[in-house]
């Protein structure tokens, strides 16, 4: 498992383990249980001097978030928050649709025109080389490499 989310969940074990039993009680004991069994033994937060702003992984955030929404609230709530969560995807979804559209990304490609100006020459010239004189440079190299190696 990944080390930042094992802080995380030290994080998220600590807070939990220091808020007021009445909390404690509506989490489910299997669910702290994960947490804990999970968390980073090398890994120490003090809860006193936490600036929860600040301090805390953002990670963090958002297992303390399943844990309001899922078990501290009421179904009213969670449903609120949940059906605030599917928008914001939503319109996450449909920005990213209308950012990333190939329809549109081709269009404006396609107003772009190149220009050419003919006035401009370029430094690089490209020797031509028949295939004829290119084939027999390589035969000879080759048979340069096979009478090095005898």
């Amino acid at each position: 498992m990944d080390i930042v989310i094992k802080k995380s969940f030290t994080e998220a074990i600590t807070i939990i383990k220091n808020s007021e039993e009445s909390i404690i009680n509506k989490i489910p004991k299997d669910f702290i249980n994960i947490l804990d069994q999970n968390k980073d033994p090398n890994y120490h937060i003090n809860v006193n001097e936490i600036d929860v702003e600040n301090d805390l992984l953002p990670e963090t955030y958002s297992i303390l978030g399943l844990i309001y929404r899922d078990f501290l609230v009421s179904k009213e709530e969670r449903a609120k928050l949940i059906e605030n969560e599917k928008s914001i995807i939503k319109k996450y979804q449909e920005s990213l649709r209308e950012k990333y559209n190939t329809d549109t990304l081709f269009k404006k490609n396609k107003d772009k025109q190149p220009t050419i100006n003919e006035n401009t020459q370029s430094s690089m010239t490209i020797p031509k080389k028949s295939l004829f004189r290119a084939i027999i440079e390589r035969i000879f190299r080759k048979k340069d490499d096979f009478q090095r190696n005898f």
